[in-house]
């Protein structure tokens, strides 16, 4: 009989895959229909596996009582003054902030590293977690293989497991997700202010 510590693990895998599943899908059949089901179902799989595992329970409670959200609330503050400012559309701001930010960051920084860590320890989540964000992100090369030719596309999988552990080292730093939120959302809200040629900076750092 599985111990509940290797079914959670086994259900958290599973509904992983779900996650990668629903992404590949809306990008290999450019379907909004699909995408609107990833963006709504993502936070009922985070409660449901929130709910299932102590882990995840205790580090979401240190994650609610975290100070460093107020970096987040300044960084989105300062980005919706921005975008108002520049008559940009502020709603775009708040829709960055949940995807990809929040589901991002919560899945891969959170959810996946905390639901890791419990079984092969920190770092070495934050590794797996890495490889998995690259993984998710492959797709692009799969779907749209012009955008990234020959050594191009193994540029861009190297970039995406160095982001991803960028991002989690910040996590093991300061256990929460608030400052790796505000640095998504910046590098994604600062590609309609800044000159053209500076674009690839945040396309290379956020590359959702």
């Amino acid at each position: 009989m599985l111990s509940k510590s290797l079914r959670n693990l086994i259900i958290f895998f599973l509904l992983e895959a779900a996650i990668f599943g629903l992404f590949y899908s809306f990008l290999a059949f450019s379907s909004p229909p699909i995408f609107y089901i990833y963006t709504g179902i993502l936070p009922v799989i985070f409660a449901y596996l929130i709910y299932t595992n102590g882990n995840l329970k205790k580090r979401l409670k240190e994650l609610f009582l975290s100070k460093d959200v107020f970096i987040l609330v300044i960084a989105l503050t300062a980005w919706v003054y921005v975008y108002a400012f520049l008559h940009l559309g502020v709603l775009y701001v708040f829709e960055t902030l949940y995807v990809p930010v929040f589901l991002e960051e919560f899945n891969f920084r959170f959810i996946f590293v905390r639901a890791l860590d419990s079984h092969i320890g920190l770092p070495r989540a934050i590794i797996v977690q890495s490889f998995a964000y690259a993984a998710f992100y492959a797709c692009y090369l799969v779907f749209e293989p012009g955008s990234y030719p020959g050594l191009y596309a193994l540029f861009y999988v190297a970039d995406m497991v160095a982001i991803g552990i960028i991002y989690g080292v910040i996590y093991l730093l300061r256990k929460n997700i608030y400052i790796d939120m505000a640095i998504h959302l910046s590098l994604w809200t600062m590609i309609a202010v800044i000159p053209n040629a500076l674009v690839g900076i945040p396309y290379t750092m956020a590359p959702a």
